[in-house]
This record gives C-alpha cells, structure tokens and sequence, in this order.
C-alpha cells in the first residue's frame, strides 16, 4: 500500500510539474470610489509564447493598467484583457493594476477570470478561482484619505531607441496603401507592430519585412522574433474600405529593451481626425485613446484641462477652500505645435501655493491639468526640448524635496509622449 500511494503521489506530482499558478491578490475590503492597486502573480514554469488574461468586473468597478509586463491592455463591458504575444522569461512573474468601484456601491461582488495559453500547440484555460470583494463604507480609507497619500512619483523616460511612423497613400476609390517606416538604433530580437483600423476595412498584405502576419477582422499584426538589423526598414499593407474617406488608423510599436517591454504610439498619417473629445471617459477597444473626466475641488484656484495650461494658479487661503467637487467648466485656451513643460508632483486633488511653498519651498508659478486620473501640475511652456530639461534640472537643484520633476510634451494642447514630440519637432534629446 505505501509504494502504491508513492506511486501514485509521484505521478501527481509529474502531471501538475507544469501547471500554471494564478494568484490574484485582490482586497478582501474596499471602500467605495477608492482605486486600489492589485497584484497578481502568475507562475508559469516552462510555458512561453501567446497569452491572454481576462478578468470580468462586476457592473459599478473599473479596471486600470498599471505594470503589465509587456501585455497589451484592454478595458471594454466590463472585460479587462492582458495579452500577451510572448510571455515574459521568468518562470515566475507579478502584474499589478488597479481596480476602483464607484461612489455609491455597496455589499458584495465577485471577480473572475481566466487565463489561456499555448502548450504543445494546443491551447489550455485556466480558470482563475472567483474572490469577492466587499465593498462597505467605513472600511478602508476614505478618499480624502487616499488624497492625502504622497503625490505619485514619476520619472522621466529616456527617449525609445526604435520608432515607427505611418504614411497613407490613395490608390483608387476608398483602396490606400499604408507603409510603416521603423528606424531602430540598437534593438535586437523582439518586435511588433499592431494596427487598428475601422470596422468597414480590410487590409491585404504587401511587403512584410520578414514579420509573421496576423490579419483579423480589424486589425494586421506583423511580428518578428528577430528585428531587422538594418537602421531604417519598411513593411506595407493595402487597406480597402467600404466608407468614404481616409480610413483613421491607430496603430503600436513593441519591443523588449534589456529585457523590459517598451511600447510607444506610431505617429504620422492616421487619416480622418477623431471627434473632438468630451468630458466624459471612453476607452477605445485598443485602449490607445483616453479623454479623462475632469473633475477638481470647488474654490477660488482656476483649475485647468489638459488642454489649457496657459495661466498659472492664483494663491488662495485655506479658508477661501471648500471639499465639495465639481466639474471643470471654464473654456480652455488654444495651444498650437509642439510644447513641453516640467511636472512637478501629480496629486488626488487641488492645491494652491501655500502648500508648494510649507511643503517644498516651491514659489514659482505653475500649472494645473486632469490627466488619467490625476491633477497635475506643471510649470513653464517652452518650445525646445532643451529649455525644458534645462528648466527641470534647475528645479529639481533647487527644490529636492520634489517628487521627481521630469519634462512633459503636448502637441496642440494634448498631452504625448517627449519621445514622440522629439520625432515630430525633430529635435535632439538631451541626457
């Protein structure tokens, strides 16, 4: 009987040596409109390539992207989806996002999820064991609480060493030939390009560079386990339409630097501009494009949009302050070309100078703009990148007690990234 049950315990053993670990570390408590970021590690062992994680939330919650690990991240009917086109390396590796629940939920709900992959070419779910979470007034810390929390400490990211821009060319009726240009610095091995276009088109293949092509119904992927080596190379694809008009196309680079994923915007020709954006939060299925709801506290500061930053924050007492919230409704003014500013913390609500100055010894005029989330402040306008770094380095000098100051970059207003501001303005990046 004990070599049977050994016998038996060690072919357990060999039959789950492979099976893949979930664990979601979810609050067991929240308290309602907080976000409260989750950790989730997943232990893999020997599994690579093609992945996907979806997580369903309940009706009233929201889930956000935080460290994805090279995924690429959609939120959409309450569906979050973390896929992955190769799974990173490790055998064992943590993803964190953040989940928040509205104002006015209460009692119980459940959160499930699945995760899909690939092993001896056959694809495998695995269902991840459903955890409730209890939301209850009381419970956790409030929102003023949470506001109170350290401002969000950013860094500055160094400029990406491959970019790809677009250019769309019509051929005949609603038919374009679209080529993406890649110039790589120094990246080897992994790349991607994905490309999203609308419901009403179809892409045909034309030089694909030596890439893997994935075509569904909207989207064309061209992936390679080795990038070209040359400096600049070209891929191309036919799109035909049934609608009129060029076809507006968003589209992502991804590459491993280092070992770490990196993934920025394709910039160029993208088409018909999009809607002019609201004030109410949409998130594209390809997660690429966000208008955040602006919302800040009622009193006497001028709060500014993303779109505004052009007057800087008037100094107002305490007492003048109230904690009621209410929607942003002064007009922004208009901002043309390529600019770029310093940020200098990033917060859960409004401010005025008396805090810089007790808190950072901070005088100087800034900025406020809602941003995914945040209120933001930021400082001067400058239109050479130069200046702004010049500027950021002499704040961060004078003033150490500042979370991280770092450049930000917009163009006509909207915020972007300073890689893709130094492609469009062509300038140089300075260290």
């Amino acid at each position: 009987m004990l070599l049977i049950s050994y016998f038996g315990l060690f072919l357990m053993n060999l039959f789950t040596a492979e099976d893949v670990l979930i664990k979601n570390n979810l609050p067991a408590m929240v308290e309602p409109g907080t976000k409260s970021l989750v950790e989730m590690t997943i232990e893999k062992g020997a599994i690579q390539g093609f992945s996907k994680l979806e997580l369903a939330a309940p009706t009233g919650f929201t889930i956000s992207a935080a460290e994805v690990k090279g995924a690429s991240f959609t939120f959409s009917n309450q569906q979050a989806k973390f896929v992955w086109m190769t799974l990173p390396s490790e055998a064992s590796f943590t993803i964190t996002y953040y989940i928040e629940s509205d104002i006015n939920l209460d009692g119980p709900f459940d959160i499930e999820g699945t995760f899909s992959y690939v092993k001896e070419n056959k694809r495998l779910d695995l269902k991840i064991p459903t955890k409730t979470v209890i939301v209850k007034k009381g419970v956790g810390p409030t929102p003023e609480q949470v506001a109170e929390q350290m401002p969000e400490v950013r860094r500055e990211e160094a400029v990406v060493d491959m970019v790809c821009s677009r250019s769309i060319t019509p051929i005949s009726g609603n038919d374009y030939m679209v080529n993406l240009k890649v110039s790589n610095n120094s990246i080897k091995g992994f790349g991607k390009i994905l490309e999203i276009l609308p419901d009403h088109c179809t892409t045909e293949k034309v030089n694909d560079g030596g890439a893997v092509i994935t075509q569904d119904e909207n989207t064309i992927k061209f992936v390679w386990f080795e990038v070209p080596t040359a400096t600049t190379f070209e891929v191309s694809y036919k799109i035909s339409c049934t609608d009129p008009g060029v076809p507006f196309i968003k589209g992502q680079l991804s590459y491993t630097e280092d070992g770490n994923p990196v993934t920025s915007e394709i910039v160029g020709a993208t088409g018909e501009p999009e809607p002019l954006a609201t004030t109410t939060t949409t998130t594209t299925e390809s997660n690429l494009t966000t208008t955040a709801t602006e919302t800040a506290e009622n009193n006497s500061q001028p709060v500014e949009t993303e779109n505004n930053t052009e007057t800087a924050v008037e100094n107002t007492t305490t007492a003048s302050r109230t904690e009621t919230e209410k929607p942003v409704t002064s007009i922004p003014s208009a901002e043309t070309g390529i600019t770029y500013k310093v940020q200098i913390m990033a917060a859960h609500k409004v401010v005025d100078k008396t805090y810089f100055s007790n808190r950072f010894s901070f005088t100087d005029n800034f900025n406020i703009e809602n941003h995914e989330g945040w209120v933001k402040y930021t400082t001067g306008k400058f239109t050479e990148y130069k200046d702004a770094r010049d500027a950021r380095v002499k704040i961060t000098s004078a003033h150490s007690k500042l979370p991280g100051p770092f450049v930000t970059a917009y163009n006509h207003g909207e915020r972007i990234t300073v890689q893709e501001a130094l492609l469009i303005s062509k300038q140089q990046w300075y260290k």
